[in-house]
């Protein structure tokens, strides 16, 4: 009996833990293998997993059990360097479904193959410990070859930080995910396979501080520059291009340096308007030149600083000689407003006259503080000339109404200058009490 019952669990075991391998496609006719994976009696994914792209090639490789991400997935990738065949993006360890353990990833160029590797520790799906960013190094000043680089390549995975194959390009330590400060100073030194020095990086607090790079011989290497410290062509071309900008530079900066003199004279002799003028031409024409150089683009050099200074100084100068001159046509404008002529009808095409160049003299900058009670002189006008045309006016007088609402919506200031005016209107007999309560009411003025 015991046997029997032995065998029978025996037999359960087998069927619970038979393996099944499964393939599916991306085409219906099943040309073209999309996955091919094994499952236990349950159906759940255990054991070897391989996915294919739609032209065959591998894509990602690994193992499951039960379910569940275990062990080493490898993730492929095509570069046209490699004549169209996969090679490795990512190498991954995990334990059920988590990233646990070491992980490399690879970064390629076209031209060179192999460019860059990241590797370092996960646990428990994140980030631990020190990482590292690294490229592959050889004694050849020319771009290693295929074979060179698959051999620092190898070196490198299997080796982390190996002296004689590669360079560390940047650090980073983490915990729990999150990046943390070295808190300390090192030096690191890498070498050519021969054992010559080729650079020496400083790192503080995880970050690189300095570098320096030698060639084979121990001479120094100054980027941009050949062996014997001739400018290579981009170099050359650069110095090139800024003495050319260096030279026109005293042009540009001698009309920009002339332009402030001549402003300063309209300034003296009070003329901020041509001295404004002159200067806004000479900035816009440096700025243009300053912004197709190579060496000066963007920047804001002495000479411009100096005629920004002007500039400003010369807005600032009109703005206080127009709103003088506003003001005064204000009162103007005002004036005609509350006189009345033999039919005891204000002046209302006078006073719009007034309220026109008093807009002109500002430009109509709605920046300026003095715009909000030409704004409200403006709607006053509308509404006196409306309250004039009796019937005929009444559409106006909504039209002013509805304005007035905008603008106060527009601005906190307006409502408060708007009934201080309306105010004056009354006290000046420009219109009733019963005009003055409507309107109150009309514009919902508190």
């Amino acid at each position: 009996m015991k046997k029997v019952i032995a065998l029978s669990l025996i037999i359960l075991f087998k069927i619970g833990t038979a393996q099944t391998t499964k393939t599916t496609y991306y085409d219906l006719k099943k040309t073209k293998k999309k996955e091919v994976y094994q499952t236990d009696a349950n159906g759940t994914v255990n054991g070897s997993y391989k996915n294919y792209d739609e032209d065959g090639a591998i894509a990602n490789e690994g193992t499951f059990k039960f379910g569940k991400k275990n062990g080493a997935f490898i993730e492929y990738t095509k570069y046209a360097n490699y004549a169209g065949k996969m090679q490795i993006k990512s190498k991954e360890t995990y334990v059920n479904d988590l990233k646990e353990g070491p992980a490399t990833y690879y970064m390629y160029r076209d031209e060179l193959g192999v460019y860059e590797l990241q590797t370092g520790i996960y646990s428990q799906n994140k980030e631990e410990g020190v990482w590292a960013k690294i490229y592959p190094v050889t004694d050849n000043i020319s771009a290693p070859t295929y074979e060179e680089k698959q051999k620092m390549v190898n070196e490198i995975v299997n080796n982390a930080i190996y002296k004689n194959s590669m360079g560390i390009k940047s650090f980073k330590k983490y915990q729990a995910g999150q990046v943390v400060n070295f808190n300390d100073t090192t030096v690191n030194e890498y070498y050519f396979p021969s054992g010559k020095i080729y650079s020496t990086i400083t790192w503080k607090d995880g970050k690189k501080e300095s570098e320096k790079y030698f060639y084979p011989d121990g001479k120094s290497k100054i980027s941009g520059y050949s062996y014997d410290g001739t400018p290579d062509f981009y170099t050359q071309k650069a110095l090139d291009m800024e003495k050319k900008d260096n030279d026109t530079r005293k042009v540009a900066a001698d009309k920009l340096n002339q332009a402030v003199v001549d402003a300063n004279k309209d300034v003296s002799s009070g003329n901020f308007e041509e001295g404004l003028k002159k200067m806004n031409f000479a900035i816009n024409n440096y700025i243009q030149w300053r912004d197709n150089t190579y060496t000066f683009a963007k920047k804001e050099t002495e000479e411009l600083k100096a005629a920004l200074s002007l500039q400003s100084s010369l807005i600032e100068s009109k703005n206080n000689e127009s709103v003088t001159k506003a003001k005064a046509l204000i009162i103007s404008a005002k004036t005609k407003l509350f006189s009345k002529d033999s039919y005891g009808a204000s002046d209302t095409y006078g006073a719009s006259g007034y309220l026109n160049q008093a807009f002109t003299a500002i430009d109509n900058k709605s920046t300026l503080p003095i715009y909000q009670n030409l704004q409200s002189l403006m709607i006053l006008i509308k509404i006196v000339k409306s309250l004039q045309d009796g019937m005929y006016g009444k559409s106006s007088y909504d039209d002013a109404i509805r304005d007035f609402k905008y603008l106060k919506n527009q601005s906190k200031t307006l409502e408060g200058i708007f009934k201080d005016d309306l105010s004056e209107l009354l006290s000046k007999g420009a219109i009733k009490q019963d005009a003055y309560n409507k309107i109150l009411i009309d514009g919902n003025i508190k």
